[in-house]
């Protein structure tokens, strides 16, 4: 009986789905898109039953699968969806660890291929090492990836290993204005050895300090100048409006005064002179108004008395007469 050849089996495992908050994305760091990836080769074989049972139908052979070490000579993980933006998202790697390993990278905006033979555990150790950073993780929700491993020039792939990162967006207004601040392009000295798989090299870059943008310190300018805007005003108005109070009040004030700023008086001779003259007669006519009145008393006076003595007269007369016309009955003789 002749047997088939045993072919090595490349099975990827590990971690396929995970999320974390938006600020380890724009970190220098990154995301690590494979912490726990399992790389294993098995192989299949045939196991024929011992002795007698060779000659019996009923026997059936049975499947054995051993786990092998060999090596690998490429990897490749692709993006799924849309392709990797230069301006806000990379991949990066430790180009120290990958120099060291022999192993060489090539990158482009559809991922990166790393290539070289090597163990199994030396492809483990890089891929662990792989970060993922999107410094405008804001305004993303997820991203895809897919790894795939090969030998002897892709005679035997492994299985697609899929990966999907979700980002985790926090309400935290201060932890928003602090990532806001941040320039996720500076990169901080102690990782100078990591390579931007899209054909920039981070090694050659000097060392840059991160400070504030400068459309943060405007708006902060601004901002200020309006405040102090709005409070002078509010002062100038306050003013103005005390300064007419005491207006209105001070009109008040004057509208209740006399005003004889504006009277001249002139005195007429001719008056002054008609007034003594009136006064003069007024004067003389009491005077006589007053000898009139006291001749009209001794007028009165004097006719009393004669009309008194009139009448005293009168009586007399009357008296004589009444006794003259009495009857005298004295000489009369019965």
């Amino acid at each position: 009986m002749v047997l088939q050849p045993e072919e090595p089996k490349i099975s990827l495992s590990g971690v396929h789905h995970f999320a974390r908050a938006a600020s380890e994305f724009e970190s220098s760091e990154g995301v690590f898109l494979f912490p726990e990836l399992r790389i294993i080769s098995t192989i299949t074989r045939e196991v024929e039953p011992n002795g007698e049972g060779d000659e019996d139908p009923t026997v059936q052979e049975s499947l054995v699968s051993e786990e092998i070490v060999h090596d690998l000579d490429t990897c490749e993980v692709t993006v799924q969806g849309e392709e990797l933006n230069p301006e806000q998202e990379s991949l990066e790697v430790d180009m120290a660890r990958l120099q060291h390993k022999g192993m060489e990278v090539s990158s482009s905006d559809l991922g990166v291929i790393f290539t070289g033979v090597d163990t199994m555990a030396s492809y483990e150790e890089v891929l662990h090492l792989l970060r993922y950073r999107n410094w405008r993780a804001r305004s993303l929700l997820d991203r895809k990836f897919k790894l795939v491993c090969s030998e002897l020039n892709g005679r035997y792939i492994s299985n697609e290993f899929q990966v999907e990162v979700n980002v985790i967006h926090t309400a935290n207004p201060m932890e928003h204005a602090s990532h806001m601040a941040a320039q996720p392009q500076f990169v901080h000295p102690e990782h100078r050895s990591f390579v931007d798989l899209l054909g920039h090299s981070l090694a050659n870059h000097e060392p840059l300090v991160a400070v504030p943008s400068t459309a943060t310190i405007v708006i902060v300018v601004c901002v200020s100048f309006l405040v102090f805007m709005i409070i002078l005003g509010v002062f100038r108005i306050r003013a103005a409006h005390q300064r007419t109070m005491r207006d209105q009040d001070t009109g008040k004030e004057s509208e209740m005064d006399w005003d004889d700023s504006a009277l001249t008086i002139t005195v007429n001779p001719m008056e002054t002179y008609e007034d003594q003259h009136s006064e003069e007669e007024e004067e003389e006519e009491e005077e006589e108004s007053e000898d009139g009145e006291e001749e009209d008393d001794v007028t009165s006076a004097e006719s009393e008395s004669s009309e008194e003595e009139e009448g005293e007269h009168g009586d007399q007369q009357t008296a004589s007469r009444q006794q003259q016309l009495e009857w005298d009955d004295s000489t009369l003789s019965y």
